[in-house]
């Protein structure tokens, strides 16, 4: 009995030392720091969607109240919708639109590549639409309440509120091209639909952004 434990042990151990035994890959397979990011990652897609809510759903609101007064001919009520554009900007739009490109970037950094088209595709909209609203309708709404200061709910007024207005309408329909870039993930062979974005993006621009012929047309 002596004998065959000794034996038993003799050949534990060199197949312990033996260069061919089995070995467990997965024994050796070390991902401490992927799997540390990855738990990081769903809380960055939920900031992400919030904050791309308050930003859409915050901005789609003041556009409905900007038409709702354009449709009714209200100089005075559309104005004043601008007005409220200009307090919220600082507060609450500019914030929102960073902080939802922030959380996006960091979404790409936790769990895809920044080489995809479609993140590519996203995270450029999102930068556009955030470079419009601070560099173009920012300061137009900064006008209007300069004039509204000095002259009230003037024509003047009244007519760059009307501009603020159809470039926020191509501003959001270009977030929505974001939305859905986001959800459909375009690659390179997808040709026919990133020419059905570009061409809907390209007549928003035509439609909304050509000057009206006419001072009381709203695009």
């Amino acid at each position: 009995m002596q004998h065959s434990a000794t034996s038993q042990n003799a050949r534990a151990t060199s197949l312990i030392e033996s260069p061919t035994a089995p070995i467990d890959p997965r024994a050796y397979v070390i991902k401490p720091q992927r799997e540390a990011t990855m738990d990081f990652y769903p809380y960055a897609k939920l900031l992400h969607i919030i904050f791309a809510a308050f930003w859409i759903g915050g901005g789609v609101a003041m556009i409905l109240l900007g038409f709702a007064a354009a449709l009714a001919r209200d100089d005075d009520r559309l104005v004043r919708v601008v007005l409220q554009v200009v307090w919220l900007s600082e507060r609450f739009y500019i914030p929102s639109s960073l902080l939802t490109v922030i959380f996006g970037a960091a979404m790409v950094w936790f769990a895809h590549s920044f080489a995809d088209l479609w993140i590519v595709l996203g995270l450029g909209g999102f930068a556009l639409t955030f470079v419009t609203g601070v560099f173009i309708i920012k300061p137009m709404a900064e006008k209007v309440a300069a004039t509204f200061a000095t002259e009230g709910s003037s024509p003047t007024a009244a007519a760059i509120s009307r501009r603020i207005l159809r470039t926020a309408v191509f501003d959001y329909v270009a977030i929505v091209l974001v939305a859905a870039v986001m959800v459909l993930k375009p690659t390179a062979a997808d040709v026919g639909l990133l020419l059905a974005m570009g061409a809907i993006l390209v007549g928003a621009g035509l439609v909304c952004l050509a000057r009206p012929r006419r001072a009381t047309a709203i695009a």
